[in-house]
C-alpha cells in the first residue's frame, strides 16, 4: 500500500504543490551546501528530481543522478534517472563525490532504515548531505483511518530528529555543519501544547499538513471522500476549548504565548564528510 501512495500522481510535479517558497527555500540551501570541490551527486529519493532540476541550472559542472523507487516520480526528474530503492543502490562503492537524502530518512522503518544508513554510506565518495523535517511532533499530525483504526502519518513519516540526533548517524563519517533552513516559523513545547491547547491560551495547528485527496491508510487503502479526514487526531481536532476557564486566563493568553514560544525554522541540513578523506587531508 505504501508504494502504491508514492505512485499517485497528484504527488509530484506542479500537480503535487511541493514548488512553494518554503520548499524551494530549503532546496535553495541545499544546493547550496554542496562541496564547491564536488563534480558528481546521487539524490536518492529524489521524487520528481527538484534539487537536481535546480542543481543544472545552478552548478552545471556537476553530473547529477536521481535515483527513487517511484516511476511516476521519476517521469518529472530533467537529470539522469535511475529506478531503485535506496536499500539496494545499483551502484559501485565510492561512486559519487556527494550522495544527497533530502526528505528520505523520517520515512523509513526500522531494518529499512539502517540498510539505507548503510547504503548511502557505501556509495558515497566523500560527502553525505541531509535534510529532515525539524523536531517534527508526529503524534499532532497522526490520522486514524475510520475503516481499520490504523494511526497513520499523512505524508508516512515515522521517526523524528534533532540537531543532536543527526550529528552522528552515519558511521565512518563526521558531521561538518547542521543547521535549521527554512523560513521562520512559531512553535510551542510539547510538553505545553495539550494543556494550554486545550484552553486556547496557544494555538493548536498541527505541525504538519498535507492535502487531504492524497491521504492513503496504509494499512487497509481507505482514502477521505469528504471534505477531510473523519479520523483525524490532529491538534485541531482534539483539542476542545474549554470556555469558563479561557475566559478567566483569557488576559493572560498574550503573556502565556509570548513566554513559551519558540522561533524555528522547519527543516535540518547535515553535511557530513568521510572520515579517512578528512585524515587524509589533514
Amino acid at each position: 500500500m505504501e508504494r502504491l501512495y508514492y505512485e499517485q500522481e497528484s504527488l509530484w510535479g506542479e500537480l503535487g504543490g511541493v514548488r512553494s517558497g518554503p520548499v524551494l527555500e530549503r532546496i535553495g540551501a541545499t544546493a547550496s551546501a554542496i562541496p564547491i570541490e564536488a563534480r558528481s551527486l546521487l539524490d536518492v529519493g529524489a521524487g520528481d528530481g527538484l534539487l537536481g532540476t535546480i542543481l543544472v541550472e545552478r552548478k552545471p559542472h556537476l553530473k547529477v543522478v536521481s535515483a527513487d523507487r517511484s516511476l511516476v516520480a521519476l517521469r518529472h526528474a530533467t537529470t539522469v534517472r535511475v529506478a531503485s530503492d535506496v536499500v539496494r543502490l545499483p551502484f559501485l562503492d565510492r561512486s559519487f563525490d556527494v550522495v544527497a537524502a533530502c526528505e528520505v530518512l523520517e520515512h523509513l522503518p526500522v531494518g529499512v532504515f539502517e540498510e539505507a544508513l548503510r547504503e548511502i554510506c557505501r556509495v558515497a565518495g566523500r560527502w553525505l548531505l541531509i535534510t529532515v523535517p525539524h523536531d517534527e511532533d508526529l503524534k499532532r499530525v497522526h490520522i486514524v483511518c475510520p475503516a481499520c483504526q490504523c494511526a497513520f502519518h499523512p505524508n508516512y513519516h515515522v521517526r523524528s530528529f534533532t540537531a543532536s540526533a543527526l550529528s552522528d548517524l552515519f558511521e565512518g563519517f563526521r558531521v561538518r555543519e547542521v543547521r535549521e533552513v527554512g523560513p521562520p516559523r512559531i512553535v510551542y513545547p510539547r510538553s505545553l501544547v495539550r494543556v494550554a491547547g486545550r484552553i486556547r491560551l496557544i494555538p493548536s495547528t498541527p505541525g504538519h499538513s498535507c492535502t487531504n485527496a492524497k491521504v492513503l491508510c496504509p494499512q487497509c487503502g481507505w482514502r477521505p471522500s469528504g471534505i477531510g479526514p473523519s479520523g483525524s487526531r490532529s491538534s485541531a481536532g482534539r483539542l476542545a476549548p474549554r470556555p469558563t476557564v479561557r475566559r478567566l486566563l483569557g488576559p493572560l493568553t498574550p503573556l502565556v504565548r509570548q513566554a513559551v514560544a519558540i522561533q524555528r525554522r522547519p527543516w535540518l541540513l547535515a553535511l557530513y564528510e568521510r572520515l579517512d578523506k578528512v585524515n587524509h587531508d589533514g
